[in-house]
């Protein structure tokens, strides 16, 4: 492993360890603190490689690796006091990496001089590789292990080191390499020991966690509506994120095309720019329409009037449309994965095409040869598999998150909007497991409770009619081209009024009206079915009424809904500059001054925005009284507690590097902002 790569991996791994502490470290003491000598030793074991641990620190090293970690034996840590791997693993996980370079645990040796200590022993490699060159230990996380290479003519630039070599912060490279190896392996020992200690406790009961209630399934739909409408946002406020998405799409039309088998491919010479940017604005606007009828129909569900066979309805209509979700999210990722890593392993199926006039794309291999060369690929095919259904879905993403618990860097492998196509279908499998939990779902059906499935594909198949001639070539006839001034807003503005041309409305108004005549329609349905059958059995004629007369039924007054829709009209404009009003200001918090700085940074408005690292984000929402979660992915929940007046969930992706900034940066600080009322006001520094 080189060193760019070796500190780059520490940095992401002590990263983990940190956030595994932060969220289950009272868990991981009181279980540690409970087993017995027999369960320790299995977890040590466990994640032993082949099973080989040393007995104490005084054993004749297994190889000359473990000369630098001998504190890892099982003398001290499974048959000596709880409190000696307790400490050692608060230490690694709350000081960083520069504290513990300098210092160990409880005041004793830090990593440098242990690992001086050892090469002054000269049990050591050799170190002629490492000739002129030297290794930083910095508190800046970006000059933390990194090396180079010194002239020692260059007497300026040796005299410069000088202060940094007597501090110890600038160390030979043959003894960082060490130092280096020293604190990965500690990490990852204790990394794959607390994963150990949770799963053993979860396998005795003594780490259980519960099911979700109703209104936790509810809060997770609106949190998963928020983010959905946050991306629409983001694709009319940042130019680069619409490129970035249009060129997919732009090049999808340029696919390949086989005339005959055995003729060689022809391929478009152009495509049809209005055409990538219509269907990139179709489908994250038709995401968030989904979403909110899954929503409605869930108001629907907690009605306290409903009867069995209302419930029944719902519930049906409420599988379709999950349903729907879910072929629609598989499409998505078979798209963006053949558009990157998956590129070799799809081919187009002539003359078959799907709704939106795209040839259908088939897998071109068995995903199992991918199993040991590349098991997250591997993991993302089964999903595209035509037989995976929402069920047989859990075991592959429960496959992929073992993955990527064990090789958190693995993911990195993915491209933005491939993470975000496994993050939309992980959604909605993780939505029905949960509403299953709570309800009993009935299976997806043909043949009935499918009047808002046909409802929204109305819509689209006349969306899809009316995308055929458009054409904005006068303003952009590349996708680079949005990138441009102001290239992006003018075009959206010129989709949006080529639309209402052809609807009489915008795409955005066309499905939320088309939403709430088919709840409407719905809830009249049944109406009518009430009467009938009631008729049936009195023998009488009851008039039938053409509105119901009870409206409780109903999931919101008019004047309730209008006020709903109307703080969703902006989000569905894809030319307006706004979005949705946000909760009433939170109240003045008091934090730290690290904490302010982090929320500073996200609510800043000016152009330079500036970064985030990651770590920060994750111990400022902490230190704010929130539960950090690991959800799927790159997906975390971070769950309020009882300081923060508004209890929602809200998840969040983690960014592929360890920073965030640009246009995550602005997207986190706005869900932040409509989520709890938060603004550049509302942390004040102790």
């Amino acid at each position: 492993m080189n060193q760019i790569t070796n500190s780059f991996v520490i940095r992401e791994l002590y990263a983990d360890v940190a956030r595994r502490y932060r969220s289950h470290g009272d868990v991981i003491e009181s279980t540690w603190r409970t087993f017995d000598v027999c369960q320790r030793r299995k977890c040590f074991i466990a994640g032993a490689d082949n099973g080989v641990v040393l007995e104490h620190s005084l054993t004749t090293p297994l190889g000359e690796g473990y000369v630098f970690f001998l504190e890892w034996n099982l003398a001290d840590i499974v048959e000596g006091e709880p409190n000696v791997l307790l400490d050692m693993l608060k230490h690694r996980a709350t000081k960083t990496l520069y504290e513990q370079y300098h210092e160990g645990v409880n005041g004793t040796a830090g990593d440098y001089e242990v690992i001086s200590q050892i090469v002054q022993d000269n049990i050591s490699s050799c170190t002629n590789a490492y000739k002129n060159c030297y290794t930083f230990f910095r508190k800046d996380e970006q000059l933390y292990g990194h090396s180079f290479k010194v002239n020692p003519h260059n007497v300026a630039y040796t005299a410069k080191l000088r202060t940094a070599v007597e501090n110890g912060d600038c160390i030979p490279q043959h003894v960082g390499e060490l130092v280096l190896k020293r604190q990965l392996t500690l990490l990852q020992c204790l990394k794959i020991l607390m994963d150990n200690i949770l799963e053993e406790a979860n396998s005795k009961e003594q780490w259980q966690v519960s099911k979700p209630t109703f209104m936790e399934v509810v809060a997770n739909v609106h949190d998963q509506q928020s983010s959905l409408e946050e991306y629409l946002v983001s694709l009319r406020t940042e130019s680069k994120i619409l490129y970035i998405n249009v060129s997919v799409q732009f090049f999808r039309q340029l696919r390949p095309v086989y005339e005959e088998e055995g003729q060689p491919p022809t391929v478009p010479v152009e495509g049809n720019i209005g055409i990538a940017v219509f269907e990139v604005m179709h489908q994250a606007t038709q995401a968030v329409a989904i979403w909110m009828i899954i929503r409605d129909l869930l108001d629907l569900l907690l009605e306290r009037t409903l009867d069995k066979r209302h419930a029944a309805t719902i519930l049906q209509e409420l599988s379709n449309i999950c349903y729907f979700e879910y072929t629609r999210t598989k499409a998505a990722l078979k798209q963006h994965l053949s558009a990157g890593i998956g590129a070799e392993w799809f081919k187009p199926l002539p003359g078959l095409y799907d709704r939106a006039g795209y040839e259908r794309l088939a897998l071109n291999g068995d995903p199992e040869e991918l199993t040991r060369k590349d098991p997250q690929l591997h993991y993302l095919l089964r999903l595209c598999q035509p037989e995976t259904d929402v069920v047989g879905a859990v075991k592959w993403i429960e496959k992929l998150e073992q993955l990527y618990a064990s090789h958190s860097l693995v993911r990195k492998k993915l491209f933005e909007r491939e993470n975000r196509a496994y993050f939309d279908m992980a959604a909605i499998v993780t939505f029905v497991q949960d509403i299953s939990s709570v309800f009993l779902l009935p299976p997806p059906s043909w043949g009935k409770g499918r009047l808002l499935v046909t409802g929204l594909l109305d819509t689209e198949a006349e969306l899809n009619q009316c995308k055929k001639g458009i054409d904005l070539g006068e303003l952009v006839y590349y996708p680079a081209m949005l990138m441009q001034s102001d290239n992006a807003i003018r075009t959206l503005q010129a989709l949006e009024r080529y639309v209402e041309v052809m609807t009489k409305t915008t795409m955005g108004c066309l499905y939320e009206k088309q939403q709430d005549v088919l709840i409407h329609d719905l809830e009249g349905h049944y109406q009518k079915a009430k009467v009938k059958r009631e008729q049936d059995v009195e023998g009488v004629f009851v008039p039938m009424q053409t509105a119901p007369p009870d409206q409780e039924w109903r999931v919101a007054s008019p004047r309730e809904k209008e006020k709903r829709r109307s703080s969703h009209g902006s989000v569905f404009s894809i030319s307006s500059p706004d979005v949705d009003e946000p909760p009433p200001p939170a109240e003045i918090m008091k934090v730290s001054p690290a904490t302010a700085k982090v929320f500073n940074t996200l609510f800043d408005k000016s152009q330079s925005q500036g970064t985030l690292s990651w770590t920060a984000f994750e111990a400022s929402m902490v230190e704010l009284g929130f539960a950090v979660i690991p959800k799927f992915g790159s997906v975390y929940t971070f769950r309020p507690g009882e300081a923060i007046s508004i209890n929602r969930p809200i998840n969040i992706h983690r960014p592929h590097g360890s920073k965030i900034e640009g246009s995550p940066l602005r997207m986190l600080g706005r869900r932040l902002a409509r989520s709890y009322g938060w603004n550049e006001s509302t942390f004040e520094t102790l």
